[in-house]
């Protein structure tokens, strides 16, 4: 916590990140809800709800066009002020307009909107980078981390709450969204002049000019008489090769690199087998009244609380012993705790069993994202670092819906406890591929725990 404390203008990124994800994650919940008062409601919710496809897969070429971007800061000011734009003409339309082409066309303008705020996360990378000194990097990653998880948490319950004493005020709520983009962007404004500063450390890097050790933590005084504008020199690599030639070279850093490669493939299967656990265990608690915690919402309930704290717990407490291990053995505890999960239901153990099992399953991914996120901030060339990570949250994802579709389906399909079963098989059979060929391929070659020593070194 020491950076956080130390470094106003990280503050103030961290500030700014909270309020983009609590905006965006309060409108997913309007437009399920606004859906449901439409005459065709099943098929407006059905869209409302797996509307979030659209803008994760786009995220790489979001990524190459963050990395195309020379002013990175007037960039993020400029996608503020389209977002607040956007959500104050949603307020100007929804509700007053009926019918299933102005929900389209409002679902649209969030979409955009989605899509812009996948750009603007991808530009703040690069920055972050050089907005805090090497050795304090994982510690950033793990707040920026702890903080989308901790939006993602206050956002389903703030929201819900907020739109109950709104009266399902839909028009109010979007301006009240307008205002959360706003303030964001005074944020980034009030702290322009650090982050720009920031932005030219890493273009000064990516042409050699500075090596890593040169790198200083950023403060208003140093820069209170720096230009905004910026050189657009830095980028030109990436606009010449192009799209498809980003895609190349990010593929090129994999092949480059084994740890990187085998890392993102069972990042993938983690995804699947890890991202179907919520879901699963909300369809087979239904019929398991004996399990419940009072009742089925407050059982579901708790799974969802105490594996949202776990994330944002294990984010946060970085300093932990589990820091001095490599990524197999954590993702492969984390494929326990998911088998555990799992068991503790088929077993009929307690609930509290099941809650413990989930917090233990995500507080090791709390520890394992930021961690990738650092090692790749230090590994991938600058002018490639958004395009790389746009890709492996492409790949992230689309792991998910596939496991989902996969265990949902043999629930709906196999009698009793067998899909949980098959599940805890799974991932169990996973964690232990992951011992093994991390043990073989990937723990020689892990620099994560490199990363977990020169943080270590800085906090003794």
């Amino acid at each position: 916590m020491l950076e956080f404390k130390r470094n106003p203008a990280f503050r103030s990124l961290l500030l700014s990140n909270l309020l983009n994800a609590l905006g965006g994650e309060f409108f997913n919940l309007v437009f399920i809800v606004y859906a449901q008062t439409l005459p065709q409601r099943q098929l407006a919710v059905s869209i409302a709800s797996a509307a979030w496809v659209a803008p994760a897969l786009t995220s790489f070429a979001m990524g190459y066009l963050a990395d195309c971007t020379a002013r990175k800061t007037r960039a993020q000011l400029w996608v503020k002020a389209v977002q607040t734009c956007i959500y104050l003409s949603i307020a100007m339309l929804i509700g007053r307009l009926q019918g299933f082409g102005i929900f389209l066309l409002l679902m649209g303008l969030d979409l955009v909107s989605s899509v812009m705020e996948g750009y603007a996360s991808s530009l703040w990378m690069p920055v972050l980078k050089h907005l805090v000194p090497a050795s304090s990097l994982r510690e950033a990653t793990s707040l920026t981390s702890a903080v989308n998880s901790l939006a993602a948490v206050v956002s389903a319950s703030l929201g819900a709450t907020l739109l109950a004493v709104l009266g399902n005020d839909f028009s109010l709520f979007s301006l009240i969204n307008a205002a959360t983009f706003l303030v964001a962007g005074l944020i980034i404004a009030a702290r322009r002049r650090e982050f720009a500063k920031a932005e030219r450390a890493g273009q000064d890097a990516g042409i050699g000019q500075f090596s890593k050790s040169e790198i200083r933590p950023i403060s208003a005084e140093s820069d209170s008489d720096m230009p905004l504008e910026m050189s657009e020199s830095v980028p030109t690599k990436e606009r010449q090769q192009g799209l498809v030639g980003s895609w190349n070279s990010v593929r090129e850093q994999f092949r480059s690199s084994r740890f990187l490669t085998l890392t993102l493939c069972f990042g993938v299967f983690v995804n699947m087998i890890g991202g179907a656990l919520g879901p699963l265990l909300s369809v087979e608690l239904v019929d398991q009244t004996a399990f419940w915690w009072h009742s089925y919402g407050s059982t579901v309930a708790g799974v969802t609380g105490f594996g949202s704290v776990g994330l944002v717990a294990g984010a946060l407490l970085s300093a932990d012993p589990l820091r001095k291990l490599s990524m197999a053995p954590l993702l492969a505890l984390t494929m326990t705790c998911a088998a555990l999960a799992a068991g503790s239901l088929a077993w009929g153990a307690t609930p509290f069993a099941l809650f413990a099992a989930v917090f233990a399953m995500n507080y090791l991914l709390g520890k394992i994202n930021p961690r990738f996120m650092a090692l790749l901030m230090e590994t991938i060339p600058e002018e490639q670092l958004a395009a790389t990570m746009g890709a492996i949250q492409t790949a992230m994802i689309v792991g998910a819906p596939l496991g989902q579709f996969a265990f949902l389906a043999l629930a709906n399909i196999l009698p009793g406890k067998i899909t949980l079963w098959l599940y805890m098989g799974c991932a169990l059979l996973l964690a232990m591929v992951l011992a093994v060929v991390g043990h073989s391929s990937m723990n020689a070659v892990d620099s994560t725990r490199s990363v977990s020593a020169r943080s270590d070194s800085t906090h003794t």
